[in-house]
């Protein structure tokens, strides 16, 4: 006998591992587990198609969709892994390496983030304020310290 079964659906190579499926999932179908350097997706039996597509509708790189899978056995989980890229100034893991991908990819040349992309992508968040703390103080410092300009440019001499 066939089973017929309506499920979820993955494109593995539009998939980069960012948790939204995961945390929007009611049934905990979709389990994510980070280890050392790698980050576990697994894709369960049990999503119940038919009543959600929660996961679907949240996921930013439309990886997922609903459709009917037919065979003799339901097929096994998904187990999809991804390497994690690690902050490069406190080293805890960030987010995945195809994710930071994604986002150079996106990021436009002309977007000011104080330092490169690439460098300010790499850093976690908690390093990204420390890094922006500073240079608005760095900043803050040299806008008390310098001489303030005139209209004519020249430095206030009082």
């Amino acid at each position: 006998m066939i089973k017929q079964q309506i499920g979820l659906l993955i494109r593995e190579d539009l998939c980069v591992g960012c948790l939204a499926c995961s945390r929007i999932c009611p049934e905990a179908a979709i389990v994510v587990t980070d280890r050392a350097d790698r980050r576990e997706v697994r894709f369960q039996r049990g999503c119940r198609g038919r009543d959600c597509d929660r996961c679907v509708a949240v996921c930013p790189e439309k990886a997922l969709a609903l459709g009917t899978a037919e065979g003799p056995e339901l097929e096994p989980p998904l187990i999809m892994e991804f390497e994690l890229n690690r902050c490069r100034s406190c080293t805890r893991p960030v987010t995945t390496k195809k994710i930071v991908a994604r986002l150079l990819e996106r990021t436009p040349p002309q977007f000011d983030l104080g330092m490169p992309a690439r460098d300010w992508l790499g850093l976690c968040p908690a390093c990204r304020r420390r890094q922006e703390s500073r240079a608005l103080v760095q900043g803050a410092r040299r806008d008390l310290f310098l001489p303030q300009r005139t209209a004519q440019g020249h430095g206030d001499k009082s």
